[in-house]
């Protein structure tokens, strides 16, 4: 137990170490909550997205090959905990670390670091089901999808309607938000 929690810390360090090194190295690609809440900033680019979030990809890819058993849990936990520390200065001191402007928003930024965490627990799942695929290891009853999939039939239609909804609901929140903030962009610099 301790093993594990140690493994998942030091990968969870790394990663935040490793897009340290990213956003030093690219700067003008690296994407960050800020270019969301503040639109004077940098334009976003599906580079910066894709070097942003190939960290984590990758090292809960490299978990499921290192861990011999309970490989979902640990990348669930390494999600987390990589997001945790990636935010916790900003929620526990966020009038030291954020600009005066980003503080005035910080409602609209606790809710993006909830999509963030998110978006981390999403893509280290994506990690470990490319691994089910690359190994096969019975990959369709491994597959978390197809457990949800199985719980979502199972249940009766006005509670498929609420939990679609409840899914589906922050995700178009976001995409109005992001689309917003972007014909913002367009609009001042024209």
């Amino acid at each position: 137990m301790l093993i594990s929690f140690l493994r998942i810390l030091f990968f969870s360090l790394l990663t935040v170490y490793t897009l340290k090194i990213i956003k030093r190295k690219f700067s003008n690609k690296y994407f960050s909550i800020g270019q969301i809440i503040q639109p004077e900033s940098t334009d976003l680019c599906i580079s910066g997205l894709f070097l942003t979030f190939s960290p984590p990809f990758f090292y809960s890819f490299l978990i499921c090959n290192i861990v011999k058993s309970r490989k979902f849990e640990e990348v669930l936990i390494y999600s987390i905990i990589t997001f945790l520390l990636l935010i916790w200065p900003s929620v526990i001191y966020p009038m030291e670390v954020l600009s005066s402007d980003i503080y005035a928003k910080r409602k609209t930024l606790y809710f993006l670091y909830f999509m963030l965490g998110l978006i981390y627990i999403f893509i280290s799942v994506a990690a470990y089901n490319f691994y089910l695929l690359i190994w096969n290891t019975r990959l369709a009853e491994n597959l978390q999808l197809f457990g949800f999939l199985n719980f979502y039939n199972g249940l009766n239609p006005l509670y498929q309607n609420v939990l679609a909804n409840i899914i589906a609901a922050p995700l178009i929140s976001v995409e109005i938000y992001i689309y917003t903030r972007i014909a913002k962009k367009l609009t001042n610099n024209t």
